[in-house]
């Protein structure tokens, strides 16, 4: 059960409903798709001024169904403006990520600067490879926030800008080194030389052997 009360001084809003409500509405199907609801509280949505004023009045207008009308109200026009609301906020996200792709220094930039430091010293092993989740929590976002700013910017994802950063270190040592391809695989920390060839494969195209042979040609 839930209860709410109308504050004589208060300031936005909260929609807090049961699942049932919105199981038997096109609604339910949609609510699905909306990635920011996985989003953590630093990834929020900053509004302009005029977002926050659409949004408002919104909010406002179910807050007035629910108010005026009570065990009346028209649960047909909350759910259409809700289904309104939640639109206007994948809009504002996707606003919100361009004008992110074009600061100073993009996301996608960022993570190659983390990946650059983490391969730092490639003369001994790292402990395991960069995830989207490790690389996501050094840039305060969550994942998914992370993987929607690196999608809009370069039509990429995090873990394939990851693979493709951590597949160039290998070919390079591969390339320039007399390391076997085991310890290549370990110091850049792939756990078993199986899985590192696999996925030197699926990256490049090419087996690690193939990438050695290349060398001594």
């Amino acid at each position: 059960m839930v209860s709410w009360d109308s504050l004589t001084f208060w300031d936005g809003y909260a929609f807090v409903f049961h699942p049932d409500l919105i199981k038997k509405n096109p609604v339910f199907n949609r609510i699905q798709q909306y990635k920011y609801f996985s989003y953590e509280i630093n990834d929020a949505l900053f509004m302009t001024e005029k977002e926050e004023e659409t949004i408002t009045w919104l909010f406002a207008k179910i807050h007035y169904e629910l108010v005026e009308n009570k065990s009346n109200a028209n649960i047909d026009v909350i759910l259409s403006l809700l289904n309104v609301i939640l639109t206007y906020a994948e809009l504002f996200y996707e606003r919100q990520f361009k004008e992110k792709s074009l600061g100073e220094i993009s996301v996608s930039s960022k993570i190659k600067m983390l990946l650059q430091e983490h391969y730092r010293d490639l003369s001994i092993p790292v402990q395991s490879i960069p995830t989207v989740s490790s690389i996501a929590e050094k840039l305060h976002l969550s994942s998914n926030y992370l993987t929607d700013l690196v999608r809009t910017e370069t039509g990429k994802s995090t873990i394939t800008i990851i693979h493709d950063f951590v597949a160039e270190q290998a070919e390079i040592l591969l390339l320039q080194t007399d390391l076997n391809i085991s310890d290549v695989a370990f110091r850049l920390g792939f756990s078993n030389v199986p899985y590192f060839s696999r996925f030197f494969r699926k990256v490049k195209g090419i087996s690690p052997t193939e990438v050695r042979n290349q060398r001594k040609g």
